[in-house]
């Protein structure tokens, strides 16, 4: 009640406060909520009868306390590589074998999604950190415009799905431009694609413990930010965890709906064994989605 309230202009609340009438505006109706498995059987024979995609990628960020964090490359990679592994396998399961998976590229969104703008990337953990531009980050450039759109989407599908505060089964709206839609509808089989993305932070235990006896001012960084992978979608500096959060979704690219979604975040573990994202980890982002009833 209090957010439908929250939801009306100051002139109309003021009649519901003097008068202790807990009812909602007329100005803004509530649409009613959809039967979750009456929801979810309406997209699974789509999914059925359209046939779809599977889009995604991985993004492993190395903490090092007191120094500026940096893209993992390698094991970015990996890890969008077994998520999409697992994911295919449940979707084989399931009767509805994507037609088409693509991993354009690694750590989509990481930074502001500009070809040129430079990030800190190194191949390994264990290798000297580099600025290099977003675009080195594409696997398949062979068509930039396309896996820009498909950066984009991706970002727009973790960002939404991160900050969503509704419950009820629905559509959600994405953020996406006209043409995008157009190019990435124009580069797939089916208009229903998965995204997934798989994300973590792993702590350098080494410089963590240099930190842990060095001053003040290089540890205060490290130590302030809460642990995880926050609900906005941000990646944040950890005390001494390694932890990973996910989100996989199924879009209308008809539309630009996102039209379900999983996702969970501040997992303790580490992102950097790819076996963490084959098959049981997939089978538990599927649900309640597969297998069905």
């Amino acid at each position: 009640m209090l957010h439908r309230l929250l939801a009306c202009p100051l002139r109309l609340l003021l009649p519901l406060v003097t008068t202790g009438l807990m009812t909602a505006c007329a100005s803004t109706p509530q649409p009613p909520a959809a039967e979750p498995e009456a929801y979810l059987d309406r997209q699974a024979a789509r999914v059925s009868t359209e046939g779809t995609a599977l889009l995604g990628d991985g993004c492993v960020i190395s903490d090092k306390p007191g120094r500026d964090d940096a893209v993992i490359r390698d094991v970015s990679i990996r890890i969008g590589e077994a998520a999409a592994d697992g994911l295919r396998r449940v979707l084989e399961d399931a009767g509805a074998t994507p037609q088409q998976i693509r991993q354009p590229g690694f750590c989509a969104g990481a930074e502001a999604i500009d070809p040129d703008r430079r990030i800190r990337v190194s191949e390994t953990e264990r290798k000297s950190v580099r600025r290099q531009r977003v675009s080195d980050t594409f696997l398949a450039p062979d068509n930039p415009d396309r896996v820009l759109a498909e950066y984009r989407l991706m970002d727009s599908v973790k960002r939404t799905a991160l900050s969503d505060t509704r419950r009820e089964y629905g559509a959600r709206p994405l953020a996406l431009d006209t043409a995008d839609l157009a190019l990435l509808r124009s580069s797939y089989d089916s208009p229903l694609i998965w995204v997934y993305r798989v994300f973590g932070v792993a702590v350098d235990e080494r410089a963590a413990a240099r930190a842990r006896y060095s001053q003040r001012s290089s540890f205060d960084r490290f130590a302030i930010q809460p642990d995880g992978v926050s609900e906005s979608g941000e990646i944040l500096n950890q005390d001494e965890e390694d932890s990973y959060g996910y989100v996989v979704a199924l879009v209308d690219l008809s539309d630009g709906d996102m039209l379900w979604y999983k996702r969970s975040t501040e997992n303790d573990g580490d992102p950097r064994q790819p076996e963490r994202f084959y098959q049981s980890w997939a089978q538990r982002a599927m649900r309640p989605f597969y297998p069905r009833p």
